[in-house]
This record gives structure tokens, C-alpha cells and sequence, in this order.
């Protein structure tokens, strides 16, 4: 929801009519797909240090930091505000290219050390 806000609130749509169009719906196919995942190894093989009951506090603070983090390559992208800088402006099939690759192998290693994890400990 906070992807397709800042989309929204930025003037855009998901027509792809914008330049940085192709690279938000990678974004945001890319991060809600994480998110599905996320929610199935978390019903099959859970971690352990994520089944702790937290307070409001925390839950929110969760938003803020580390998620928020996963909030700013897309507020770059779109509001053209970003205090890192730039390096596209998100139209670029390299651009795309190499952000599929490092999502394709982050997810790998991150999912398979889970489930090493989950299997062996």
C-alpha cells in the first residue's frame, strides 16, 4: 500500500506513461511479491526471533525503521527528492536489468539461508 501512495501522491499512475514508470512497477511487482513470500515462509518455516510479542511502540517503530529503508528506493524514484542522489531516472533497461538481478539473488540466499535454518537448527 505505502508503494502504490507514493505513486499516487506523486502524480502517477500505472500506465507506465511516466519515464520512471517501468522501474516503479518493477518496484512494486518486486517488493509485494517479497512481501507474499515473506508471509509463506513465515506460516512454513518461521523464524523464531520474529514470534516474540511486541508492544504498540515497537510495532510501530518497526514501520519506521527497518521497513522504512524498503520505502525510499521508490519515494527516489517518484518524487525526484531524494537526498542520496541519483544515478537514473529509472527508464534505463540496465537500470531494470541489474535491480532484477540483485532481487532475484537476494531472494534466493535469503530464503534458502531460512530454510538451512529452519531444517538444520
Amino acid at each position: 500500500p505505502v508503494y502504490l501512495l507514493l505513486i499516487h501522491w506523486y502524480g502517477g499512475d500505472l500506465s507506465l506513461s511516466q519515464r520512471w514508470g517501468p522501474a516503479a512497477a518493477v518496484l512494486l511487482a518486486a517488493h509485494s511479491s517479497y512481501g507474499v513470500f515473506w508471509v509463506y515462509k513465515d506460516i512454513w518455516f518461521p523464524d523464531s526471533g520474529w514470534q516474540i510479542a511486541q508492544n504498540l511502540l515497537g510495532f510501530v517503530l518497526v514501520f519506521v525503521y527497518p521497513l522504512g529503508a524498503y520505502y525510499l528506493p521508490m519515494f527516489c524514484l517518484v518524487s525526484r527528492q531524494c537526498p542520496l542522489g541519483y544515478f537514473s531516472d529509472g527508464s534505463e533497461p540496465w537500470v531494470l536489468a541489474i535491480g532484477l538481478w540483485f532481487y532475484i539473488i537476494g531472494f534466493f540466499y535469503h530464503f534458502c539461508g531460512d530454510i538451512s535454518k529452519d531444517v538444520q537448527l
